[in-house]
């Protein structure tokens, strides 16, 4: 994941600097939306393939996607013909469509590895690990950049992914629990027909639960992806000298997705004692407070900082980079946590339908963001991000212990297949 989030934090920027507008923008558009109709189709495929090959299949065409978006970033210039933008958004629509399986499939491993005791430190595990990718990122960018400039920072990057992609080869398989197996086998034996078809997903989608995480799961999607690509060149360009060196320019972009990054990390090592100590619902309080501080040292940087030159504006950009960071994972970690407890026995269906929910939110955060002021541009997303987790924090059955929510979701199915047999017999 290193190469495709600094593929996504960096590429737009470099090509409006080098007269392509927003192609960059438009690729990952592309990228997004043509994932949004592929969900409908993962828990399918993942069923066929399994979890963990369709996890390297999807790992491959997003760096595959990545190293596309790099490389035309710093070979491609205002010259290239409209022809040759065409295919290049419509190819990164095609890997993007392939690249569907990533995100339920993770997530789905993630709740067969988990024990339901420990879902809230696995969760945070996989995330420290997972978003450590903002780090290094920049990291390697800042090292590579004076030494090989786009080209050289592309081919480290290159070299993380196929690592990366390596070690997903050998993936154990998740051993399901055996209460979880023991749980299934009773209630296929109570069943006295087969279940209707569409009837888990007519639960999961009618669940005012789930409508409350796919919500967070928009703003996530539209403030990590869309925002993250957006706003950060805007504000560590509204910090510092205007005639800055596009070196320059582009250390000071590192510098701030490496602090957004040290916020990604923040958010892995806290989620988990706050949540096991007072709660889920008690935990987004953290994400609210962050979200708030964000939005105000954002809007401090844009209104004040813009213009006075130096680094006297450096503060505001550093402090709102790592409180978007540590906000932004920090909901990932917390939605992915709750889905897993309340929706563990229809894992793919949920994660897919909640992924779909993500990407329409990246999707429109990099057609609409560019477009708008650069206030408005840096704002609108944290405002967002933080109204929906006051909703969600305000439903209480949202929280509620495993086993109750175990039974409604039983007493939902069951109520959905007694109204189709109804239907049937009619």
């Amino acid at each position: 994941f290193v190469l495709f989030q600094e593929a996504q934090n960096v590429a737009p920027a470099e090509m409006r600097r080098h007269g392509l507008g927003g192609l960059g923008s438009h690729a990952l558009a592309a990228y997004a939306g043509a994932q949004v109709p592929a969900f409908a189709l993962a828990p399918a495929v993942m069923r066929r393939l399994g979890a963990g090959r369709a996890l390297l299949f999807s790992c491959a065409c997003a760096s595959a996607f990545a190293s596309i978006l790099l490389l035309t970033s710093q070979l491609w210039d205002a010259e290239t013909g409209s022809a040759a933008r065409a295919v290049m958004v419509c190819a990164c629509g095609a890997l993007g469509a392939f690249s569907t399986l990533i995100w339920p499939a993770q997530s789905v491993l993630l709740t067969q590895y988990s024990p339901e005791a420990f879902l809230n430190r696995y969760s945070s595990l996989f995330a420290l690990c997972f978003f450590s990718s903002g780090l290094i990122g920049p990291i390697v960018s800042s090292v590579a950049l004076p030494v090989g400039g786009i080209a050289g920072m592309t081919s480290s990057l290159v070299g993380f992914a196929v690592v990366g992609m390596l070690l997903l080869v050998a993936l154990p398989a998740p051993e399901v629990q055996e209460e979880h197996e023991t749980r299934q086998s009773e209630a296929s034996q109570d069943e006295e027909a087969p279940e209707p078809k569409g009837a888990v997903q007519s639960y999961i989608l009618g669940d005012r639960r789930f409508l409350h995480l796919c919500s967070l799961d928009f703003a996530h999607g539209l403030c990590l992806n869309a925002f993250v690509s957006v706003a950060m060149p805007l504000l560590s360009q509204a910090w510092g000298p205007e005639d800055a060196t596009p070196l320059e320019r582009a250390q000071r972009l590192q510098l701030a997705l490496m602090c957004n990054g040290a916020g990604h990390l923040a958010a892995g090592v806290a989620y988990a004692p706050i949540a096991d100590r007072w709660g889920r619902r008690s935990a987004l309080s953290l994400q609210v407070a962050g979200g708030v501080a964000a939005l105000a040292f954002a809007a401090c940087q844009l209104l004040l900082g813009q213009g006075a030159g130096g680094s006297s504006g450096a503060p505001f950009v550093l402090f709102a980079a790592v409180l978007s960071g540590f906000t932004f994972v920090y909901c990932r970690i917390g939605n992915s946590a709750l889905t897993s407890s309340l929706f563990r026995d229809r894992a793919a269906v949920a994660f897919a339908a909640l992924v779909m929910a993500r990407f329409s939110g990246t999707a429109l955060g990099f057609l609409v963001l560019p477009l708008l002021p650069s206030l408005v541009a840096c704002v609108a997303p944290l405002v967002l991000m933080v109204l929906v987790t006051l909703a969600a924090a305000a439903h209480a059955p949202l929280f509620a212990p495993p086993g109750r929510a175990a039974a409604s979701a039983a007493a939902a199915d069951a109520e959905a297949g007694e109204a189709t047999q109804r239907s049937n017999r009619r």
